[in-house]
């Protein structure tokens, strides 16, 4: 019987990105309910690992493998991480997809952006679109409360409510260049929404304060502003640096409760105090990743006393993970992304892919993206996005 298409060459590899995007992406909501459910995504998930370095290691040993300025950036954030976790625990228990999936996921990616541009925008936007309307119109707390209650128990159908900015915003730019390279404007105005209602629904000011730069950046691009935003990109890595500084002079002068125009902290303060000090204990080298954990007030309420590894902050997260040392690296890294953004050429596509990445920083304020996989994905995207450019859309049609 022949059945066309079913085992083409194109059909084969969008089978190959499903099955290598899906376990990264994939909703992480019931995860905290149903093991059998963790455990399937997580077998799944070191599964493609290991598929990918047995494909990595084939072409490094057939001289198949290009680095870029960013990919050595990524692969020095991930060894300086490495290293220091190691001779500070001498354990890699707790963090195995932070030091071992995650920078995998960013060689998935970098292939896909290289070889495959098409087919990886177009089938990850597909994956972002089902999920978000899944969490939207199912397994939202109205059918599922008693699972998801965003404002109660911090959990959606995506997962904790902290993945939501990042996911809505990434798929974003991924919609805008499936958009802008192959002209699916129904889908990028569907993702638009999508992800709007996915960052409101989730109630977080991060989430919040997405959606209000979004559409801040939406009226610069109507006053023709987008070659002012885009000249002075690596201002905005120098102003994120600076804001977090000032914050954290504010936290440490004793004002833990800030409140600006009905946006607070909602207890960030009392953590970041707490990392601080944890960071000043240690400022070199920090205690490797999930070396730390930070205990609050209400840490015997939520986690038995426990504390929580997560500081609701990269630049703290950093630190403590790495110390000043994976500080640095950490800088270097969006210094060399926010340049291979200045690179493309095009102003739309620039101006962007930088307002992406700037509302990202605003969101690294107040949350630890890189503790999830999502940010990784958004990062390759950006390094790409100029080398996607130059094949130009003929290339993929």
């Amino acid at each position: 019987m022949n059945m066309p298409g079913l085992l083409s060459k194109d059909a084969i590899d969008r089978v190959k990105i499903y099955f290598s995007l899906i376990p990264f992406l994939h909703p992480r909501g019931f995860d905290e309910y149903i093991s059998a459910y963790k455990y399937f995504f997580t077998a799944w998930l070191y599964l493609v690992v290991v598929y990918w370095v047995y494909l990595s290691l084939k072409k490094y040993s057939q001289n198949n493998m290009v680095f870029t300025k960013f990919d050595v950036a990524i692969i020095v954030y991930y060894l300086t991480l490495f290293s220091i976790t190691f001779i500070d625990r001498l354990s890699f228990s707790d963090c195995l997809q932070k030091l071992f999936a995650a920078p995998v996921f960013c060689l998935i990616c970098v292939d896909l952006c290289r070889n495959n541009s098409k087919k990886f925008i177009i089938c990850a936007n597909n994956i972002f679109i089902i999920e978000f309307i899944l969490g939207t119109v199912i397994f939202n707390s109205v059918f599922y409360s008693y699972y998801f209650k965003p404002a109660l128990n911090h959990l959606t159908f995506l997962g904790h409510v902290n993945i939501c900015a990042q996911m809505g915003v990434t798929a974003i730019l991924f919609a805008y260049c499936e958009y802008y390279f192959y002209g699916n404007k129904i889908k990028l105005i569907s993702q638009i929404i999508l992800s709007i209602i996915i960052m409101v629904g989730s109630v977080t000011n991060a989430s919040y304060l997405a959606v209000i730069l979004l559409v801040i950046f939406f009226v610069f691009n109507k006053l023709k502003m987008r070659n002012i935003i885009t000249k002075y990109s690596y201002m905005y890595i120098w102003i994120y640096l600076l804001l977090n500084i000032i914050l954290f002079g504010i936290i440490m002068g004793g004002k833990l409760s800030i409140n600006l125009g009905g946006f607070s902290l909602n207890g960030r303060g009392f953590i970041w105090r707490e990392a601080i000090k944890n960071y000043l204990n240690n400022p070199i080298f920090g205690y490797g990743a999930h070396g730390t954990y930070i205990v609050v007030f209400w840490s015997k309420w939520t986690d038995n006393g426990s504390g929580m590894n997560y500081m609701h902050n990269q630049i703290l997260q950093i630190l403590n993970d790495g110390g000043i040392i994976l500080g640095i690296v950490f800088m270097i890294l969006l210094l060399v992304l926010f340049g291979q953004i200045k690179k493309i050429k095009s102003l739309n596509l620039r101006f962007w892919t930088c307002t992406v990445m700037n509302i990202m920083l605003v969101v690294m304020i107040f949350e630890s993206p890189m503790e999830y996989i999502v940010v990784f994905m958004l990062f390759e995207l950006i390094a790409n996005m100029y080398k996607m450019e130059q094949l130009g859309r003929k290339y993929y049609d």
